[in-house]
């Protein structure tokens, strides 16, 4: 009589000595199918993370693009108001009675000429001319 351990090792056994060509084909689909499964997977994945790296670089440019409004702004204002004002107000000093003080009035800077670099508005770029 076998006992337990020999008997499961003659079903494993068994299996080996009976392969034939059909297993190796059904063996062959398989892998190929799985293979097939497997690219459409990656496929569809790498589909998926272009698209959100493309949507991250699109929001990442828009805010680029704001800051550099935000700059172009600040410069234009801190070149209008900050860098005039020293010129139109005279620094404190003591006058003394009956003298009269004149202050020139400072000359407005000229408009600076840019170029608008963009394919659609929120890509835009200045650049001075």
């Amino acid at each position: 009589m076998l006992d337990a351990a020999q008997r499961g090792k003659r079903e494993r056994t068994g299996m080996w000595t009976r392969l034939s060509q059909d297993d190796l084909l059904k063996a062959r689909d398989t892998l190929t199918r799985r293979q097939v499964e497997m690219a459409a997977r990656h496929l569809q994945e790498m589909k998926a993370l272009e698209d959100k790296h493309a949507e991250e670089r699109d929001t990442l440019e828009a805010k680029l693009s704001q800051l550099a409004e935000v700059e172009r702004l600040v410069g234009a204002f801190v070149e209008e108001y900050l860098e005039t004002a020293p010129a139109d107000v005279p620094p404190e000093q003591t006058v003394e009675p009956g003298r009269d003080v004149q202050v020139a009035p400072a000359e407005p800077s000229a408009p600076k000429a840019v170029e608008v670099d963009a394919t659609s508005w929120y890509r835009r770029r200045f650049r001075t001319a």
